[in-house]
């Protein structure tokens, strides 16, 4: 597809700091070595985007009590100032870098866009692949995916397992052609003002290590009593 008003844009490298141009600030946790980067950002078919690159490092392992990790969450934010028309309406996460220092192995990952009703995943757009030279949203190693809602429709989520990042590596999704790709719509009266909604990162552990926390948990709860 041909792009008009392509720019280069500078790395974000406080997270409080405007993408570029695009109307959109995004901030998350500063201890897990989060860092944002600006690709370029132009006007596609009318439609006006911003591609950004995201590296972040999970540090902390999953809870003792529910084998869950945390979450890294990052908030996407409309500029103080500036109009709704004057904000791009469409966020391409061309790649990420993701370490793994939790102490476990992986073996399931997840997306998930709390869209505050404005934003969802452009799953056609998004297309996930194994294939490094195929146009998708590369998700190796992991070898299956799912889209997925939440109960209520109001979180979407993209769900991928059949392989496994071990403590101590690095995943690098989207390091292909394609990226993984967020549609905001802004003509809803309801809408949250300013703008606003929120991706979280969520890795999963092996069955087995879950099996274990959960032990190990049940053993704290009995020493406390």
């Amino acid at each position: 597809m041909a792009c008009a008003a392509v720019s280069q844009a500078a790395p974000v490298s406080n997270l409080d700091e405007p993408l570029g141009d695009s109307g959109w600030r995004i901030y998350g946790p500063d201890h897990y070595n989060l860092q944002v980067s600006v690709d370029g950002e132009g006007v596609t078919e009318g439609v006006r985007w911003v591609a950004i690159t995201v590296s972040r490092n999970f540090r902390f392992g999953p809870d003792p009590l529910t084998g869950l990790y945390p979450s890294i969450e990052l908030d996407f934010a409309q500029v103080e100032g500036v109009a709704l028309d004057d904000l791009a309406t469409r966020i391409i996460i061309q790649s990420e870098a993701i370490n793994n220092s939790t102490g476990t192995d992986w073996n399931n990952f997840q997306w998930k866009l709390f869209g505050h009703g404005i934003a969802q995943f452009n799953r056609e757009l998004t297309n996930p692949t194994t294939d490094f030279m195929e146009n998708g949203w590369l998700i190796e190693p992991f070898t299956q995916f799912a889209w997925d809602y939440d109960a209520l429709r109001e979180i979407d989520m993209l769900n991928v397992w059949g392989g496994t990042v071990a403590d101590g590596d690095a995943f690098f999704p989207g390091t292909g052609s394609g990226s993984l790709v967020i549609d905001v719509t802004l003509d809803d009266p309801g809408m949250p003002a300013p703008a606003i909604f929120k991706t979280a990162l969520t890795p999963i552990p092996e069955p087995a290590t879950v099996g274990l926390l959960a032990l190990g948990g049940l053993m704290l709860l009995r020493r406390r009593r």
